[in-house]
């Protein structure tokens, strides 16, 4: 479960230490890129976005993991359904779909006249998501957003070579039975790494493929990729899953970011992921988002919440954990402010939820114990008789700041922080930390989680159902269980109903928030990017991915004309 989404949280902070001492980034030589434009001497064309990212993996669905591959596979295929720039699910392949009344059935149409890329113009059909989904549970890292699919257990351990829950009923109709109810499936089909899979053109030539798959979405690739050089894509002009993309290409150029901010100061690059230590230069440079949007002859940095959290979690059946007066003063003597304001050269908010404030319909303020009132925590826990207490972290990211920031606050109570680094167990120091957390060697420790998909399943679920206490690859390494929060979570899961499917949800947060105190949340995080002045409506996701077919150049506009707005996902101010 989760497995390749765990990886990322080992790094969550994400270089703090560095972010809090502003470095200099050293200019490296000019990098040798493609040239986008007809010519080396005009300039790159008005509609060619030149994208960063750093070398993926892979950029086929069902093995792509990693966020560049994302961004490709995310152009070149489109899943059965994505998100629109309101954080509002909509149709991608497929037109429509439905359940039965127990959101265990579900019925995907595909569109009329969708075709995969080349001069065939083969059509996409349900039996290519069959086959695609099938491959990534049994071969690929992606297959695990498939869990709930009856039969993915046997395909993944090899006792069956298809998911029994996954049919073609016709060449156009998709039909899901899960191993349970989940009305929020459709979301899970949108991401990236679900798209379909063309089954004839793939096994004639699996390593061509690989280079220059054939895919269904906005954008085709123009020519196979260059490893450790470029990914370039041009726009599919039958295209039917949407409206035609206004860019005529999108140049996805393989640099570190270092290297690639570099180019984007130069005018060769059109977005840039920021590292840490360029954050607050990129911020005085450049107009930030909420200004940004407005200012139509400036770049814009892009700090917008994203899907992460970061958190202190116990083990509620150790002492002195086992309390919730105890857990309840921990949180009253975190000072999120001052965290919020180090890590990440302070592109980070103080955490009051379980849910990320950027998934639709969460709650900015849930936690009633996650402000800042040491008097009040200093007597709980003089109360309680706490006066040491031990805190766990991996190595890197950025943990050790965030273990001294809170060794300190916890002095202020009269408590005395001992932070305890873990060491290379032999298969990596997250490895071993997660082997720590399985072992119940950690009472108090840190963690984080970082969604999928921007649904209140996705973040709270495997914080606090008790059916995932101490799995692999969840967020419920505290092992907490209470029979009522998790009845309204499968309550919740069964709820066709939106709205009172994410009262459930939001039911099930402040309970374990308010009244047990399961976790502490400590930040979440913006994202850290920045895109250029000469196209509009790139708006990056909570998860990271930016909708490419709705990126163009800007219309002449007046001087000083405002450049068109975006809407925020998640919850409001």
């Amino acid at each position: 479960m989760w497995l390749p989404r765990l990886l990322a949280l080992a790094l969550l902070v994400g270089l703090t230490a560095s972010a809090c001492t502003p470095q200099r980034v050293a200019e490296p030589l000019p990098v040798t890129s493609p040239d986008p434009s007809p010519s080396a001497t005009s300039g790159p064309a008005r509609d060619t976005f030149r994208y960063a990212i750093q070398e993926p993996a892979s950029i086929l669905p069902g093995d792509v993991a990693d966020d560049g591959g994302l961004a490709v596979v995310d152009a070149v295929f489109d899943s059965l359904t994505t998100w629109d720039p309101e954080g509002t699910l909509i149709p991608a392949a497929a037109a429509r779909w439905e359940s039965n009344d127990e959101a265990t059935v579900w019925t995907f149409n595909l569109r009329p006249g969708a075709t995969w890329h080349g001069p065939e113009r083969d059509p996409v059909t349900a039996a290519d998501f069959v086959y695609a989904w099938n491959r990534a549970v049994a071969d690929g890292v992606a297959g695990y957003h498939l869990e709930d699919v009856a039969g993915y257990g046997e395909v993944r351990d090899g006792s069956a070579s298809s998911l029994s829950g996954v049919r073609a009923l016709d060449e156009r109709t998709l039909e899901v039975r899960l191993s349970g109810p989940f009305a929020d499936f459709p979301a899970v089909v949108a991401h990236a790494a679900l798209g379909p899979l063309p089954r004839e053109r793939l096994e004639a030539d699996p390593e061509g493929f690989a280079l220059a798959p054939i895919g269904n979405g906005p954008f085709a690739l123009a020519e196979p990729w260059a490893k450790e050089q470029f990914i370039r894509v041009s726009r599919y002009e039958r295209w039917r899953n949407g409206e035609r993309a206004a860019l005529a290409e999108v140049l996805f150029q393989i640099r570190d970011p270092e290297t690639a901010y570099v180019a984007f100061q130069q005018g060769r690059m059109d977005f840039t992921t920021l590292p840490p230590a360029v954050l607050d230069q990129a911020r005085e440079r450049y107009a930030a988002s909420e200004a940004g949007r407005d200012s139509p002859d400036a770049p814009t940095v892009l700090d917008d919440r994203s899907a992460e959290l970061y958190f202190l979690g116990m083990d509620l059946e150790t002492p002195p954990f086992d309390r919730v007066e105890v857990r309840r003063a921990l949180s009253l003597a975190i000072d999120r402010e001052a965290i919020a304001r180090a890590v990440r050269s302070g592109n980070a908010d103080p955490a009051r939820a379980a849910a990320p404030a950027a998934v639709p319909d969460a709650r900015l303020r849930t936690c009633n114990a996650c402000r800042y009132d040491p008097d009040i925590a200093r007597q709980m826990l003089a109360e309680a008789d706490v006066t040491e207490l031990e805190l766990w972290f991996n190595p890197g990211g950025g943990h050790e700041q965030v273990a001294e920031l809170l060794t300190e606050q916890l002095a202020d109570v009269g408590v005395t922080l001992t932070a305890r680094k873990t060491e290379d167990g032999g298969d990596g120091a997250f490895a071993a930390y997660l082997q720590r957390l399985r072992e119940r060697g950690a009472g108090l420790f840190r963690f984080g989680w970082i969604l999928d998909y921007p649904i209140l399943d996705d973040a709270l679920r495997p914080l606090l159902s008790g059916s995932l206490a101490g799995a692999d690859g969840a967020a419920n390494y505290g092992r907490y269980r209470q029979e009522d929060v998790d009845e309204l979570l499968d309550r919740a899961r069964a709820e066709l109903d939106v709205e009172e499917r994410h009262r459930l949800y939001l039911e099930a947060e402040s309970l374990a928030l308010n009244r047990d105190q399961a976790l502490i949340p400590v930040v979440t995080f913006r994202h850290s990017a920045v895109v250029s002045e000469r196209f509009e409506g790139f708006e990056l996701s909570p998860v990271g991915l930016a909708d490419l077919s709705r990126v163009r150049p800007p219309p002449k506009r007046r001087s000083g004309a405002p450049r068109r707005r975006g809407r925020r996902w998640g919850a409001r101010d």
